[in-house]
Formats: C-alpha cells, structure tokens, sequence
C-alpha cells in the first residue's frame, strides 16, 4: 500500500510539472507617447522559453522600429527594498552589470525596469552591505520580496515599423513563427515601439511559451 501511495504520488507531481511547462499564449498591450512610447515586459516562466509571435501596432511616425531584448544574466533579491523608491537594492550577484544597463525585476508575476547607476560590494552584513545593485532615480517603484528575480536585460533586436508618414497613424502588424525569441528559457522579454511622435500603440503582442 506505501508502494502505490507514493507511486501516485509522484505520478501526480510529475502530472503537476507537465501542466505548469505546457505551452501557452499570452498577449499583452501597451500605450505610449512622446515622452514615454509603447512598452511592455512579458514575464518570464522558469519551464519554458518566450517565442514572439504577433505584434500590431499603431505608429505616428516614419522612422519608428520594433525593438525586442531578452533577459540574459539573472540574480535574485536578497533583501526587501526600504521603500519602493530606494535606489540602492540588495542582490546575490553583480557579474555582468554595466552603467546604463538595463535591469528587470519580477515581483508577483509582474515585471518592472530600472537603469543601472552603480552597484558595489561590501562585508557589513546589512541593506547596504554585500552585494548592491544601485538603481537611477525611482528605484523599481515597487516594495520587493525577498527572492524576487532580477534579469539583465540583452542587446535590443530592432524591425523596422515605420508610419506612412510622420504625423499620420498608420497600423500594421509582424506575424511569424518566431519574430523574436528569449535567449534562454526562463527568461523575459521586453517589447518596445519607439518614437513616437504624439502617440503610439501596441495593440496586440502575442507570445508563445514553449
């Protein structure tokens, strides 16, 4: 009787596995303007890679580009942040920064950017020891939790979606069986639409995890 309990047990964490790695689309949306254009973050999942399938977008501009990055280096969060604006973050591993990089932060299933200013090393066992990342000014904007995962984020790959003409919206969409794909599994995406120069839209981004 243990035997068949714990073959059924392990029958159903097997099961439980094959259903959190089974393949799904997600699709996501974001509005943009002159100041801040069209931009979005798909969340990365730890048992598949994100394939970009479709993306429609509104553009008023005619030098516009679609531009697609992948998270690459991950690190975690060490310690809760002391207020959503702090700069100064506490993280279990600095291999790979550079001043400017992009960093993503995936609290909750939601994914928030930051620009890195610095980052720097101590042996003080506190907020401020160890290993620290330091943020530009707002810090993530969100209060973080202990094991949170950190991407740096990769080299942008740019298509060109260009308006008819600037000051005219024009729609159009990129369709394919891998528009862009994560480089590696378990890694997020982010998606950007830029300039615009009034508005800017992406109506629809369409992501297979695979």
């Amino acid at each position: 009787m243990k035997n068949k309990i714990l073959l059924m047990t392990g029958i159903a964490a097997v099961a439980l596995l094959a259903i959190a790695a089974s393949p799904a689309y997600v699709t996501k949306s974001a509005n943009g303007n002159a100041a801040s254009p069209a931009s979005l973050i798909l969340p990365a999942d730890p048992y598949t890679q994100i394939r970009v399938v479709n993306v429609n977008y509104s553009t008023d501009t005619n030098n516009s580009v679609l531009s697609f990055a992948s998270g690459t280096t991950a690190y975690s969060i060490q310690a809760t942040n002391q207020a959503t604006s702090s700069t100064t973050n506490l993280i279990n591993s600095t291999n790979g920064l550079s001043v400017g990089a992009t960093l993503v932060l995936q609290h909750s299933g939601v994914c928030y950017s930051a620009t890195v200013a610095s980052w720097n090393s101590g042996t003080n066992v506190s907020i401020y020891g160890l290993t620290n990342v330091v943020l530009n000014s707002g810090g993530w904007g969100v209060a973080t939790t202990v094991g949170d995962s950190v991407y740096l984020m990769g080299t942008a790959t740019t298509i060109a979606a260009a308006a008819a003409s600037s000051g005219t919206t024009t729609s159009a969409a990129a369709n394919g069986e891998a528009i862009y794909v994560a480089a590696y599994q378990g890694r997020p995406v982010s998606v950007t639409l830029t300039p615009a120069l009034v508005t800017n839209k992406l109506n629809n981004v369409v992501a297979h995890y695979d």
